[in-house]
């Protein structure tokens, strides 16, 4: 008689446990679903970036490469107005140097 209540009680702990595992289980595969099907959108999105950044990249490098070509007339243009403009004020330093010296005329 106890073997057999033993019994018993061990086929309903038993019981319980294959009810508890299966609902685990249905819960996981419910989330696995749902991370496959987050997984599958983030790759579309990658993709897309990805095709996105292979057609702007080529886009952005001309651009900047033409800014930059832009940069180095743009500091040629202030190079050649710096030399000018030493260049012009040259006759007023030397005329300047010429004119007597306050300290020497004391």
């Amino acid at each position: 008689p106890s073997t057999a209540a033993a019994l018993e009680k061990c086929q309903g702990q038993l019981e319980d446990l294959q009810t508890q595992i299966g609902d685990q289980l249905k819960r996981t595969v419910e989330v696995a679903s749902v991370l496959e099907e987050k997984f599958c959108t983030l790759r579309a999105e990658q993709d897309e970036v990805k095709h996105r950044l292979e057609e702007e990249l080529p886009q952005a490098a001309a651009s900047l490469e033409a800014c930059r070509g832009r940069l180095d007339e743009l500091q040629r243009d202030i190079d050649e107005s710096r030399q000018q403009t030493a260049e012009e004020n040259m006759p007023n330093i030397v005329s300047q140097d010429d004119q007597p010296n306050l300290w020497q005329l004391l």
